[in-house]
């Protein structure tokens, strides 16, 4: 994976493998300190078919309760 930013820009660039680890279930986490963000942020990046598969899983993982 590659993480860079510029200016106001976030880039992040996803490789086969980063795909198919998302596919499998394997979220990628980082902190945001790593971009030249607060380091106190952490950034999770997830896979999904559709939004509302994200969104239960995310309400059986976390216990997100989506507005």
């Amino acid at each position: 994976m590659i993480k860079a930013k510029a200016g106001n820009l976030i880039i992040l660039g996803l490789s086969d493998e980063n795909l198919r680890r998302l596919q499998n279930n394997e979220p990628i986490k980082f902190n945001a300190g790593e971009i030249g963000l607060h380091s106190h942020f952490e950034i999770v990046i997830i896979y999904g078919k559709t939004e509302k598969d994200i969104t239960q899983d995310l309400i059986n993982t976390l216990g997100y309760k989506p507005n």
